[in-house]
């Protein structure tokens, strides 16, 4: 896995997410269900434990509340084609946020109707794996002033509202 060569593989950058961002334009939803990751303590929507947690103990439903509540969904590379985080998040009206340079390559499904490019913003996560809450905050920033100018956010969310259909 040239990934894991590297050094910066899931196994390396899922924790930096999970630990880093959690102070970047709060308030987050920063969890994992991977197997590493269950020495987090449990996410609980009533103590409103939310941020450096694990899923395990979640119920579906509960799963599926916390992306209603998102703005944002951070896509991080390492998912397998089989996750249904990308399309949870699209389902819930979560803008997709992607920090995987292969996803349109190697995973993404129905790249012939739907405009993936123009639906998620994408960070580049080599940089990102660099310098996680700098790049993120820029990106952030970014997206939101561009949201300003010219309703970036309005047409991503457009496009994925059409695009459920395909999904």
């Amino acid at each position: 896995n040239a990934n894991r060569q590297e050094g910066t593989g899931p196994d390396r950058i899922r924790p930096l997410v999970i630990d880093k961002l959690g102070d970047v334009y709060p308030p987050n939803i920063l969890a994992d269900s991977g197997e590493k990751s269950k020495r987090r303590r449990w996410c609980n929507l009533k103590q409103n434990l939310l941020s450096g947690c694990h899923l395990s103990q979640m119920p579906a439903d509960g799963v599926n509340e916390l992306m209603h509540r998102c703005l944002f969904a951070l896509h991080v590379r390492g998912d397998d084609a089989g996750s249904s985080r990308v399309e949870l998040g699209i389902a819930s009206g979560a803008l997709q946020i992607f920090l995987a340079n292969r996803y349109y390559s190697d995973i993404a499904a129905f790249r012939c109707r739907v405009p993936w490019a123009d639906m998620v913003f994408h960070i580049d996560d080599r940089a990102f794996f660099k310098h996680p809450v700098d790049t993120m905050s820029k990106a952030l920033a970014e997206l939101m002033e561009t949201s300003k100018r010219g309703s970036a956010i309005e047409k991503m969310w457009r496009l994925q509202r059409e695009a459920r259909r395909e999904l």
